[in-house]
């Protein structure tokens, strides 16, 4: 039998072992463990599996993606763990919202994504958390439910898969996104229970290649588990387990403290004017008319 020290040494082994696999389950993205970037990588690195996969998407798909770079069929692919047969359902999907809208082979401006105008969603260039994931500041108060038409909201979201695509490196996009949710302000009149906003919200997780993998609610109140409640009808569990409510001082914990607003105890400057110049700038650089 082993004797006490051995005992010990392999508890300790175990132990150790219980932590990565718990930092494992929190941290990682999900992707096979041969498609994890690694420092020595450059942040733009496809790994030749990831090739393949593109080469497969644009077969299946030909002229219907003739005009989308490598980034953006990998973050569809990134978004159902580089798993082709599970890509190809979620890229027709996309694809067939755009015939249906008629915006396939067209690029929206900030000009057709209003939303983005009110300061409801602020996007800050590169901004990440510590576990790498992209990183978005919602507004809540600011939401305003019917005054923009399903098809407005739809196109900002294309809006959104175009912008991340293009600006952030591929290191970034495989590990999803983390979003902050400001609910100070936020009340029932901020809700959207029709129809539409329904179909939407389900278009969010059924046809876009966000991944949201944590939410972190700020001044949250009773309103939060109304609306928690409402969630709960059309989003799956998992993705509820993904919310998670932080005060000042833990949402430091998890975020660079140069991606917190100041409000929040961090350095960021970011601002609705801030977040309006850089996307007018990505529109010039990106979204040109010819």
């Amino acid at each position: 039998m082993p004797d006490t020290a051995s005992l010990q040494e392999m508890n300790t082994l175990m132990r150790d072992a219980g932590d990565v696999v718990q930092q494992t389950k929190t941290t990682l993205n999900g992707l096979p463990a041969h498609l994890q970037w690694r420092p020595e990588l450059d942040e733009d690195h496809i790994f030749p599996e990831e090739h393949e996969m593109i080469q497969e998407v644009r077969r299946t798909f030909s002229e219907d993606v003739a005009d989308w770079s490598d980034k953006l069929i990998l973050y569809f692919l990134f978004a159902r763990r580089c798993d082709i047969s599970q890509s190809i359902p979620l890229i027709a999907r996309y694809i067939q919202m755009l015939k249906d809208l008629g915006w396939l082979h067209r690029r929206p401006t900030l000009d057709d994504a209003p939303m983005l105008k009110n300061g409801s969603i602020l996007f800050y260039p590169r901004a990440v958390d510590k576990c790498d994931r992209l990183l978005v500041f919602l507004n809540m108060k600011l939401l305003q439910p019917g005054k923009l038409s399903k098809e407005e909201n739809l196109i900002t979201l294309v809006y959104e898969t175009n912008l991340i695509a293009d600006t952030m490196p591929i290191r970034y996009l495989r590990n999803g996104c983390t979003q902050v949710l400001e609910m100070e302000g936020f009340g029932v009149r901020n809700i959207d229970a029709s129809h539409d906003g329904m179909e939407v919200l389900k278009a969010m997780q059924g046809v876009f290649p966000r991944r949201t993998r944590q939410f972190y609610v700020m001044n949250g109140g009773f309103v939060v588990r109304m609306v928690m409640g409402l969630a709960k009808r059309v989003l799956p569990a998992k993705l509820i387990e993904r919310v998670d409510t932080v005060n000042n001082k833990k949402l430091r914990e998890l975020v660079d403290d140069e991606w917190i607003p100041e409000k929040y105890g961090g350095k960021c400057q970011v601002s609705l004017e801030s977040t309006i110049n850089y996307l007018r700038d990505y529109d010039a650089k990106f979204n040109q008319t010819s």
